[in-house]
C-alpha cells in the first residue's frame, strides 16, 4: 500500500513481526510511541522562538538611574543647563539626598555616576544636608509654579524661585541670540 504509489514492493506486517521479533500487540504499543515521538523530530520553519528570559531583580545603580529618571519625568525643570553645567532645583537636591542611604550598598562614586550627578556636586550636597534636617519639601513647592506670583517672587521659598528665573533668563538670552545671527 506505502510503497505502491513509488513502485516500491513493501514487505507485509507478517513478514515485520517474524523480522523484528515482537507481537502484534507490541508493534501497536511501539507505533504509538513512534507516533508520539514523530513531533519532536520535525521543526518548525524559521528561527526558533526565544525563551523569555526571568524578570531579573534591579541592581542598585540600575534602581538609581531609574528613580533619578521618574523623578525628571514627574518633575520637568528640576534640572536644566547646557553643555557640562547643570543647575539643579532644590526638590531634586533633596531627592537624591534622600535617595542615599537606601543605596549605601554603592560607593559614592558610582552612586553619583547612576543618579548622574558630579562627584563634588554630590558630596557637597551631603555635607550640607548632614550638618541640617532635610525638610520635607511643601506640596507647592514639588509641582511645577502655575502662576506668575509664584514665579516671580511669591513664592516663599526663594532657590525654587532662583532657579524658575534662571530657567526664564537662560531660555530668554538663547531666543536673543537667536534673533540676532538672523539679522547678520
Amino acid at each position: 500500500m506505502l510503497g505502491e504509489p513509488l513502485g516500491l514492493e513493501l514487505p507485509g506486517v507478517s513478514a515485520i513481526l517474524a523480522v523484528t521479533a515482537v507481537t502484534r500487540s507490541r508493534a501497536y504499543e511501539l507505533c504509538r510511541e513512534v507516533l508520539g515521538f514523530l513531533p519532536s523530530l520535525s521543526r518548525r520553519v524559521g528561527r526558533p522562538s526565544a525563551a523569555a528570559e526571568p524578570a531579573r531583580p534591579l541592581g542598585d545603580g540600575e534602581a538609581v538611574s531609574r528613580a533619578v529618571l521618574g523623578f525628571l519625568m514627574t518633575h520637568p525643570g528640576s534640572v536644566h543647563g547646557q553643555g557640562k553645567r547643570q543647575r539643579y532645583g532644590d526638590a531634586f537636591r533633596r531627592f537624591v539626598v534622600r535617595l542615599r542611604p537606601e543605596h549605601e550598598a554603592l560607593s559614592l562614586e558610582d552612586f553619583a555616576a547612576c543618579a548622574a550627578v558630579p562627584l563634588g556636586t554630590l558630596r557637597s550636597w551631603l555635607v550640607v544636608t548632614s550638618s541640617e534636617t532635610v525638610a520635607e519639601p511643601p506640596e507647592a513647592e514639588a509641582a511645577a509654579p502655575t502662576g506668575s506670583a509664584n514665579a516671580l517672587g511669591g513664592s516663599s521659598n526663594p532657590s525654587l524661585t532662583t532657579a524658575h528665573i534662571d530657567a526664564v533668563l537662560a531660555a530668554y538670552t538663547g531666543g536673543r541670540r537667536h534673533e540676532r545671527a538672523h539679522r547678520h
